[in-house]
């Protein structure tokens, strides 16, 4: 492990804890949302419930990987040099950036069948779904699913 984790020297543009706290706050409302929805019958409550939830649940992911993404960045920029890191690393996968550091940086080593690696790999997929939305068409035979 590294002796000093974090190099020295000012930064600045750093937007990942705000990016936290926005994926924080969206965490809080989604879960009242959901509580709002367990705690009524399912048929009684109207949408309006399971849309706020949902759009809770989509700004809590999307920035919480936006906050991840933001820091490795940072991090990263600030060991190996902006120059170096923004010319040669910078449009790698979150997940990449995250080993490259462990790896490169850290001299660890990533252990990918750990709760860790599944959680990042899966947010990142997640935040892909979203950001990235493919749409389908609508089956107007009455054969729409709450899914």
């Amino acid at each position: 492990m590294a002796e000093r984790i974090y190099p020295e020297g000012a930064r600045n543009n750093i937007l990942a804890g705000m990016y936290s706290e926005i994926a924080m706050e969206a965490y809080f409302h989604a879960t009242k949302y959901y509580q709002i929805i367990r705690e009524n019958n399912y048929s009684a409550f109207s949408g309006y419930e399971l849309s706020e939830m949902n759009k809770y649940i989509v700004k809590s992911v999307v920035f919480s990987a936006m906050s991840i993404e933001s820091f490795l960045n940072d991090y990263a920029a600030a060991c190996l040099g902006d120059s170096e890191f923004y010319s040669n690393f910078d449009k790698l996968s979150a997940v990449s950036k995250f080993q490259l550091i462990a790896k490169f940086i850290l001299k660890s080593k990533v252990e990918k069948d750990k709760k860790y690696y599944f959680y990042l790999k899966t947010l990142f997929t997640l935040r892909d779904s979203y950001v990235h939305n493919k749409s389908t068409s609508f089956d107007t035979g009455g054969n729409a699913t709450l899914e």
